[in-house]
């Protein structure tokens, strides 16, 4: 007899126990946060590798013995940076980096 009161002691205990609301909220914002950082990461790799293009171009330009025609600085879209135009062929766009 007493086993069985013991045993439905533990069952009462444990349905209690399982009743109890459980709060995810932390684990949604951390997710979201989670989310934002890896947009920023891929943004900024887009930035990147945008930059390590301009610069093989650069270098091809040297190599090929164009030059420079003008530099003309762009604010729009953020981050900003520079484009740069050349004797021959199209102008390559290099970005600030954000600190």
């Amino acid at each position: 007899m007493k086993h069985l009161f013991k045993t439905a002691y533990c069952l009462l205990l444990l349905a209690a126990a399982g009743c109890q609301k459980y709060d995810d909220h932390e684990l949604w914002d951390e997710l979201d946060r989670h989310a934002r950082r890896i947009a920023d990461i891929e943004a900024w790799q887009d930035r990147v590798e945008n930059n390590i293009t301009a610069l093989q171009q650069l270098v091809d330009a040297l190599q090929e013995r164009r030059y420079i025609t003008g530099v003309s600085e762009f604010t729009t879209p953020e981050p900003g940076g520079y484009d740069v135009g050349f004797s021959s062929g199209a102008p390559i766009r290099i970005w600030n980096g954000a600190k």
